[in-house]
């Protein structure tokens, strides 16, 4: 077959598949505002533009025939990778060595994502805020995708032969186990170098496409070749681990590239006319560190509110499950202590991660109770 003709065999079989389908990608998009930092804040309420829109690139397909191979890259078709665990890393480079056809055919992913960091940093220079989100969304796709390991292998969906569909089988665990993937809320960081920020995660990932295969391949003999419920629950008994982490290491990578283009944009901030702020309001929404901590049996949170309004105040352990509700009620704008004991809430020692909801603010902060 010549590259052409695998080109476009390629992109037509890819238009069809998904990293993490419609649920994995919105769970993506949604929960990266639980990893942003306090500085960006600010866009926490663009949780639900963002997604909304988390699909828009994956919609795109059927009409923008340069969009499918934004979606992978089949890096293990290199003999460098093969070789190295590394593939040459600038466009250009490779397309001098394998022509711009192969190179297209093996898929753009991670170019396509640097790309959409440039795209969100100029969006945001130009407090361009409907386009920024947009944008935004898109590079919520593209990282979901680099953390999807059947986007980032030439078996992704098949190998030698052997279970065809497996490709859709994992795109669709969020949608029949949602309650299992878990996020744990962490502060994302700057990165100072886009590219190599996104081919490290890409060289990582790659790593877990024997783990989905091995994890398909029980469920599937035990389920007899159906997708059913069935088959998610055996699947998950072998790879809940590193599924609930790439999940979570998507969300973050989501956040820390978001943060990163605001900060390379010059640090803007909305307008007065879209930030709704209340005379002699607090300037800040804030959750503050509990003291002491670690703690026992007792401790106390603060938190600050800039506008008056339904709170909620929950409790979670390093699972993901919420195992108290702190405190929810209405509030109005100002200053709150909450004292909290261990013995009474009846958990035990260990870490647990208190969340702040007021509106579409969230803010998370990691507590330890020593007994």
């Amino acid at each position: 077959m010549n590259k052409i003709k695998k080109f476009l065999a390629v992109t037509c079989s890819l238009a069809f598949l998904t990293g993490w389908g419609g649920a994995g990608h919105s769970k993506i998009n949604y929960n990266t505002v639980l990893y942003f930092p306090k500085e960006i804040s600010q866009f926490n309420s663009w949780n639900t533009i963002l997604q909304q829109h988390a699909s828009d690139a994956d919609n795109r397909k059927g009409s923008d025939p340069t969009e499918s191979k934004k979606h992978f890259i089949d890096i293990d078709s290199y003999s460098e990778f093969n070789s190295t665990g590394r593939i040459p890393e600038d466009y250009q480079t490779m397309v001098r060595t394998y022509g711009s056809s192969y190179v297209d055919a093996q898929g753009t992913l991670p170019w396509a994502t640097v790309t959409a960091v440039d795209s969100l940093k100029s969006a945001f220079q130009r407090k361009d805020w409907a386009k920024a989100q947009l944008f935004a969304a898109d590079l919520g796709h593209y990282v979901g995708d680099g953390h999807m390991p059947l986007h980032i292998t030439k078996d992704y969906n098949g190998r030698n032969g052997t279970q065809k569909g497996i490709h859709g089988r994992y795109d669709d665990i969020a949608k029949y186990l949602p309650d299992q993937i878990v996020f744990l809320p962490d502060t994302a960081q700057y990165v100072g170098d886009v590219s190599r920020f996104v081919f490290d995660y890409l060289y990582a990932n790659n790593r877990y496409v024997d783990s989905v295969y091995y994890a398909d391949s029980i469920a599937i003999k035990k389920t007899n070749g159906q997708a059913n419920s069935a088959y998610y629950n055996y699947f998950w008994e072998n790879g809940k681990g590193y599924t609930n982490m790439l999940f979570n290491r998507a969300a973050k990578s989501l956040a820390s590239l978001i943060y990163t283009a605001w900060v390379n944009a010059g640090k803007p901030q909305l307008s007065s006319t879209l930030v709704e702020k209340e005379n002699n309001a607090p300037e800040s929404f804030e959750l503050m560190q509990n003291y002491p901590n670690p703690f026992n049996p007792e401790t106390v949170i603060k938190y600050r509110i800039n506008t008056p309004g339904h709170v909620r105040l929950s409790l979670f352990n390093v699972l993901g499950k919420e195992v108290a509700t702190l405190f929810e009620g209405e509030r109005p704008s100002g200053e709150f202590s909450l004292k909290v004991n261990a013995n009474s809430l009846n958990i035990e020692s260990g870490i647990y991660f208190y969340r702040l909801e007021a509106g579409s603010l969230i803010e998370t902060r990691k507590m330890t109770v020593l007994k």
